[in-house]
């Protein structure tokens, strides 16, 4: 590494240090601020608020990243404006994209580390915050059942080899729609098969609504139609709410096999795609969106400071607003996850290029 890209590295790596510090504590004194009354309210203990920001601390990390590392860079590139070191630097032959290596080349080792740290550390981290939130900071009954009032598809394992899938599942209303139970036999092969358009709770019973009922023996299968049905399940309306798992807690592996399960019972996982899918390409914007904005801020000069700053933010709320606008679409089925999930950092890295190689001219 040569001399001036330590330089340029050094400067960069410890605004970025300084950057992520202040969003982290504005992010946390923005929540609680915004949530201390509920802390009075359950009358939470100070430890356990700690421990629950310690726990929510990864997931702020990872979100805050991308226009975290937008500013550092703006910062660096401001200051080595303000200090005449820009103008010194292409005195000496060094062109923008000379100048943008090192920066660009941080990034993209940013992005790396934070795709390993999303699905290394978040999803347990973000497990032990929801379960610190609902059994030792949030005590109140009524609110532990609205952190989870719809679930989409719903998984539950029974105890005698069935298993239970609702494509979406209310829970203060213990109320599922597009459900497929299928039950096993001890070799494991598939004996009875019931598709229903709802599932509801009644008098302690569980009750199916216009569907089928098929039942396979040896090469034979035979089927009846039912209009209501009371099926016998040991399973209680909190049982099915407490087995479903937020993707947020979910390693990519572990989201990649639950999404495959859902697709072999005839569900239609296509928000679990999309957010499989943007679990790769969201820490992968701590490159592209630097690769856009840095071009800008090379160009400015020394009176730029306040358009620099101005104009990295604006940069990180279009892309936060492309990458939801994708993520809305593909939740609807609308477009394609992989569009869904991509589009923002395809449309970002092509303009990127495009004007990095602009400014290298």
């Amino acid at each position: 590494m040569k001399i001036i890209d330590r330089y340029i590295v050094s400067k960069l790596l410890l605004i970025l240090l300084f950057s992520f510090l202040t969003f982290i504590v504005i992010s946390i004194v923005v929540d609680v601020i915004e949530h201390v009354d509920d802390y009075i309210d359950s009358k939470a203990k100070f430890f356990d608020v700690v421990l629950y920001y310690i726990y929510y601390l990864p997931f702020i990390i990872v979100l805050i990243a991308p226009v975290t590392t937008l500013l550092g860079a703006t910062i660096t590139c401001i200051l080595f404006s303000r200090h005449r070191e820009i103008i010194a630097m292409r005195a000496s032959g060094l062109s923008t994209l000379r100048i943008a290596f090192p920066i660009l080349t941080i990034a993209f080792i940013l992005s790396i580390f934070f795709l390993l740290f999303a699905e290394l550390v978040v999803p347990n981290a973000s497990a032990k915050k929801n379960e610190i939130l609902v059994e030792r900071v949030d005590k109140d009954e009524k609110r532990k059942q609205d952190i989870n009032k719809v679930l989409n598809n719903v998984v539950f394992k029974g105890e005698n080899k069935e298993v239970y899938y609702i494509n979406r599942y209310f829970v203060k209303k213990s109320h599922g729609f597009g459900v497929l139970i299928q039950y096993y036999d001890d070799n494991g092969k598939l004996r009875e098969r019931i598709d229903a358009k709802e599932l509801s709770w009644k008098d302690g019973k569980w009750n199916l609504e216009e569907g089928y009922k098929r039942t396979f023996e040896d090469d034979s299968e035979s089927a009846s139609q039912f209009t209501e049905m009371t099926v016998s399940i040991k399973a209680k309306p909190e049982d099915f709410a407490k087995q479903q798992q937020d993707p947020e807690q979910m390693g990519f592996f572990e989201l990649y096999k639950h999404i495959k399960k859902v697709e072999s019972w005839g569900g239609n996982p296509q928000k679990e795609k999309v957010d499989l899918l943007i679990k790769i390409s969201f820490p992968f914007a701590n490159f592209i969106i630097l690769l856009f904005g840095v071009p800008f801020t090379l160009r400015y000069r020394r009176k730029g400071t306040a358009i620099g700053l101005a104009q990295s933010l604006m940069i990180a709320f279009i892309y936060y607003g492309v990458i939801r606008a994708g993520q809305a679409f593909g939740y609807n089925g609308a477009i394609s996850p992989f569009s869904a999930a991509f589009l923002g950092n395809i449309i970002f890295l092509v303009a990127g290029v495009s004007l990095l190689l602009w400014s290298n001219q």
